[in-house]
């Protein structure tokens, strides 16, 4: 492949040869170019987005980095339904206990989909300077980004889990409005979370379903996949007939191994701020396709 080519959303310029690109359809993932100079500039998604914005030298403690926001709202929330989600404490705290828990993790969920989100809408759009940020917060449509959608499909997600959640407190409601209230937002949640950790994963391995392990970002959305996977079956335990629930067993658990799932992924986040930079960028020497 080679030529002129324009990119969806980045500004390349018109001397420059694409030589490879890649990514589902209908979205662009991974893309090299030729420069005059001959240099090669390999631009990825996931690691452009990711790439901080100054070197990280510890990435256990890198609070000026929005990534890094990122990580620990996301490991709280993860934490908050992981312990809720433990049948001692439960047994400790009663069910207005446990369901205080499931909202807070809630609302952490949702501020670390919100920065996310923002992480998405002020990456830059030089692919040979992946940690240059556009400033200003404007909000801009990024239909032609996969990890636009992603972030806008997990945001949504967080906010039904915030709905759910916060009426799953309240003990007084009769099934009808339990199902409604409760249920109903639970599982349009864990779908829009489903759709969300899948977008995540096709971006990181440039297509549908291919296998990318060699990454931190690939062990990240595949964490987050499972974790959606284990939440989705616990909506399903969760659906009560005849005012009990089909199996409280698969509901606890699949909340249990999904928020377990998502705290990894989300501690994972941290150590990809070192290695994003690795992934993206330009290189002096031509090297073949990976």
């Amino acid at each position: 492949m080679s030529g002129a080519h324009r990119h969806p959303y980045l500004t390349v310029p018109e001397d420059w040869e694409l030589v490879e690109q890649d990514g589902p359809r209908p979205f662009v993932t991974l893309a090299r170019w030729r420069r005059p100079d001959g240099s090669i500039v390999t631009w990825r998604s996931r690691a452009h987005r990711k790439h901080p914005s100054a070197e990280v030298e510890r990435w256990w403690w890198a609070p000026a980095q929005l990534g890094w926001w990122i990580g620990v709202l996301f490991a709280v929330g993860a934490s908050c339904f992981l312990v809720a989600s433990v049948p001692v404490y439960l047994d400790a705290q009663g069910s207005t206990g446990q369901g205080v828990t499931y909202f807070v993790g809630s609302i952490f969920f949702t501020a670390a989909a919100t920065l996310q989100f923002e992480q998405t809408q002020s990456v830059g759009l030089d692919p040979s300077s992946p940690g240059t940020r556009r400033a200003g917060g404007r909000f801009t449509l990024g239909v032609r980004r996969i990890d636009w959608w992603a972030a806008l499909v997990q945001v949504a997600g967080t906010l039904l889990f915030n709905r759910s959640t916060w009426f799953a407190m309240w003990e007084s409601e009769s099934a009808a409005g339990f199902d409604r209230l409760v249920w109903v937002p639970d599982v349009a949640g864990s779908i829009c979370f489903l759709l969300a950790s899948w977008l995540a994963w096709a971006e990181v391995c440039d297509g549908a379903w291919r296998w990318r392990p060699t990454t931190i970002g690939w062990w990240v959305s595949a964490s987050n996949l499972l974790g959606s996977v284990a939440f989705g079956f616990s909506a399903v335990g969760a659906l009560a007939i005849d005012q009990v629930a089909l199996s409280d067993g698969l509901a606890t658990g699949g909340t249990l191994v999904g928020a377990a799932c998502f705290l990894v992924g989300a501690v994972l986040l941290l150590p990809e701020l070192r290695t994003a930079p690795t992934e993206t960028g330009v290189r002096t020497a031509v090297s073949a396709p990976a």
